[in-house]
């Protein structure tokens, strides 16, 4: 079939979405290539599926009807990590959050930095962007700016990295 049917495709979405929760694995597997609790391997390949799908071209027809709906489930997804992370960073005191926490919040904010390039991109190249999903990439700022006090200097370069992605995407598209 040349459709996707919607329900079907807000279902995996929703799989996809619930699998990419990172929770702390009892004991990692450790094998020789990875070092990843198989839990939080599962996790980031939906999370990364999850951004694969949100970089389909926003067009008419199935792959745009999925691009559409994968960003939706993305963007709420970044939200409710960051909003989390700093809520149990804060929670936490001196005491580091699990490594598997760092991991996520760390792969969110390169999730979010390659989002905005991809819409800098196509916006520079004149391509009609979507602005419901504009303006959700740019309700994750405050959330962003929360994780300013954070205590770890991985994620704090990431934020760096995604709040300079910020300056570009502020900046309202033009009409055509």
């Amino acid at each position: 079939s040349s459709g996707i049917n919607a329900e079907y495709g807000k279902h995996v979405m929703n799989l996809l979405n619930r699998g990419s929760v990172h929770a702390t694995a009892p004991q990692p597997l450790t094998t020789a290539l990875n070092t990843l609790p198989l839990r939080e391997q599962f996790a980031k390949a939906c999370f990364e599926t999850l951004l694969q799908f949100s970089f389909y071209e926003a067009s008419s027809g199935p792959q745009g009807d999925v691009s559409k709906m994968a960003l939706g489930t993305l963007l709420k997804r970044c939200q409710e990590v960051l909003k989390n992370y700093v809520k149990d960073e804060k929670l936490s005191g001196r005491c580091p959050l699990p490594r598997s926490r760092m991991a996520e919040i760390a792969f969110v904010m390169r999730a979010i930095s390659s989002l905005i390039n991809s819409l800098q991109a196509r916006r520079d190249k004149m391509t009609d962007i979507d602005v419901e999903v504009w303006n959700h990439v740019v309700e994750l700022y405050p959330f962003l700016i929360d994780c300013i006090t954070c205590n770890s200097n991985e994620v704090r370069e990431t934020l760096k990295e995604a709040l300079h992605q910020f300056k570009d995407l502020l900046v309202a598209p033009s009409p055509r």
